[in-house]
């Protein structure tokens, strides 16, 4: 290998290790956006069940099979998530009544309203400080919560992927092509009645969680690639 040649490779490895750790960066954050996106869907649906804003997380039907993979977290994230919500409410009221009292104080006189009127704004700005702070706080856990619960859902097999791989095992993948149209069709059928019999909160977190599945793998696919690259770079150096 000449000298330029190496000064090269030496570069283009370089530049590969950095797009690596871009990726394994790109990919921790669409995990935790996951998080984010997963908890805010099934809160929304448990609250329009339950007609309450305190009761906790239930596990959707639709993560039966790993269930005691994800209960621990779910039920952490549920305990946690209510808390910092009845504490930002409480806030929440606290800033309602400061503008009621400064309203009530308009007819103030100066020589003391000013005085009030500066240590009201002060207690506002704080109050609003605390209200971005338990946003930040219920966003980092829900983060951290799809960090946690990735493997396990990640893994899972919907019923569809699982009756389309049993089927390829045993006739093929021509078979599923549509080389035989009566059975692929039979597929496509059961595929489609299973599908139906989601409820469309079930439907809503299945879309959630085959499009982060889909993002991370594409990721994943190219940190894979640059990895290789990196492999023959320095294979090609030991020669």
């Amino acid at each position: 290998m000449g000298f330029f040649d190496a000064i090269g490779d030496v570069a283009n490895r370089a530049k590969l290790t950095g797009e690596i750790a871009l990726l394994d960066r790109d990919i921790t954050v669409r995990k935790k956006q996951f998080g984010v996106e997963l908890y805010d869907i099934v809160d929304k649906h448990e609250k329009q069940k339950k007609k309450g804003a305190n009761s906790m997380l239930e596990i959707p039907g639709i993560f039966k099979t790993i269930e005691h993979e994800i209960k621990e977290p779910v039920d952490k994230l549920s305990k946690e998530i209510r808390v910092l919500e009845l504490e930002k409410r409480g806030v929440e009221n606290e800033i309602e009544l400061q503008g009621a009292r400064q309203y009530r104080d308009v007819g103030t006189p100066a020589s003391v309203g000013l005085g009030k009127n500066v240590a009201d704004k002060a207690k506002e700005a704080q109050l609003f400080v605390q209200i971005k702070y338990l946003d930040r706080e219920m966003l980092i856990r829900k983060e951290n919560f799809g960090l946690a619960i990735w493997d396990a859902v990640s893994e899972q097999q919907w019923i569809h992927e699982a009756l389309a791989d049993e089927t390829k095992d045993k006739h093929g993948l021509g078979v599923i092509a549509g080389t035989v149209g009566g059975l692929t069709k039979g597929i496509k059928g059961t595929v489609a009645k299973t599908l139906g019999a989601f409820s469309s909160d079930e439907r809503e977190i299945a879309a959630c969680v085959n499009k982060a599945k889909e993002e991370v793998k594409s990721m994943e696919e190219k940190k894979r690639r640059k990895e290789m690259a990196v492999a023959a770079i320095i294979e090609k150096g030991k020669k």
